[in-house]
């Protein structure tokens, strides 16, 4: 699948794409400043199906269809901006977001549900980075106690009176 795995984008892509059962034909959003920071993911994963937009474009692109994996990378300092392309990630374009933020960036991720992917920051072009990641699919823990177990018990009906 992969041919050589030359920085920290790719690598982290690699352990992204553990989470999917099938390997090709998935469906991958870049966002980025850039297409420079991405270029190598597209070398190394040749069998995926990609568009990039700039982070400026994304947020004036409308709906058009679902992704795989969004990965993006959120360097600029407007974080109007880079809370809209999260947000729209999120909820409409993918089911597992990946979020590369520079660390001088005011973005908490946590507040949009997004989990950290690893403890430790990765070094792009001599900045640090902090990666996090949403899956839409587990992103919430259901509490034990939130169960029909011992809510509206039809068996006891009979027996208690409220």
């Amino acid at each position: 699948m992969s041919k050589t795995m030359p920085n920290e984008i790719s690598q982290i892509f690699q352990q992204t794409l553990t989470f999917f059962d099938k390997k090709t034909d998935l469906n991958i959003l870049l966002i980025a400043d850039n297409a420079d920071y991405l270029n190598d993911i597209q070398q190394n994963f040749n069998n995926l199906n990609y568009q990039f937009y700039t982070s400026n474009i994304f947020n004036e692109i409308k709906y058009n269809q679902r992704y795989d994996i969004a990965l993006l990378l959120l360097n600029q300092q407007d974080t109007e901006v880079c809370t809209q392309n999260i947000q729209r990630c999120r909820d409409l374009f993918a089911n597992h977001t990946v979020v590369f933020v520079n660390n001088n960036l005011n973005v908490n991720l946590a507040e949009f549900g997004f989990s950290k992917f690893n403890q430790h920051f990765v070094k792009i072009n001599q900045q640090d980075f902090s990666i996090y990641q949403f899956n839409l699919f587990d992103y919430k823990h259901l509490p034990d106690w939130f169960n029909s177990k011992f809510w509206a018990n039809p068996e006891l009906w009979d027996k208690f009176r409220w």
